[in-house]
């Protein structure tokens, strides 16, 4: 388990902790895999990067959602982030949930560069169809546990599979800045 740690990590949608650890002692959870020094160069080059530093010595259980899920990607990537051949997964259950929309287009910027900068793979699982419109490469659409649509966001997002999968009335336009699919509920 702790060989696959190196090279896939879990985010849930919510992370309770049960004791009062500060967000930096979480985010230094993620080095545990490696069991090699305390790397506070590469912990603390994270933390900027999900936009924690501010937070390192506040208490996890007192931070919102929001502050929680940056704080949850943090983790994952210290525990990712050293090199290895085989492939780096991310599997992320709504990361956005609690997010202001600032901090939902900084965490999917972040997460394109670390897919083309670092070979990193993500998998995340989105109810907001415009965020999985705009940002994703691939969408599969399950319902019930089956897959009932794969494939590019703007072949995959069509106002007739949305319709049948939510029953409910919806238009597809497109997203003048990046033509991905925008989906828009109708009156």
């Amino acid at each position: 388990i702790t060989e696959l740690a190196k090279h896939r990590a879990v985010m849930r949608q919510n992370s309770h902790m049960a004791f009062p650890f500060s967000v930096q002692e979480v985010i230094q959870m993620g080095r545990h895999p490696h069991r090699t020094g305390n790397q506070d160069n590469e912990t603390a080059q994270i933390m900027a990067l999900c936009d924690c530093q501010a937070l390192a010595n506040r208490d996890y259980r007192q931070l919102s959602g929001g502050e929680q899920q940056r704080v949850q990607l943090a983790r994952l990537l210290v525990q990712l982030w050293e090199p290895t051949p085989s492939p780096k997964w991310l599997f992320l259950d709504e990361p956005t949930s609690a997010l202001d929309i600032h901090h939902q287009q900084h965490l999917f910027r972040l997460l394109r560069q670390l897919v083309h900068e670092r070979q990193f793979n993500v998998c995340c699982v989105l109810h907001d169809l415009n965020l999985a419109a705009r940002y994703a490469d691939r969408v599969v659409l399950m319902q019930k546990g089956k897959v009932i649509a794969n494939g590019k966001p703007q072949d995959v997002l069509t106002q007739q599979a949305l319709t049948m999968l939510y029953g409910a009335d919806i238009t597809v336009l497109k997203d003048p800045a990046s033509h991905s699919p925008l989906i828009v509920l109708d009156h």
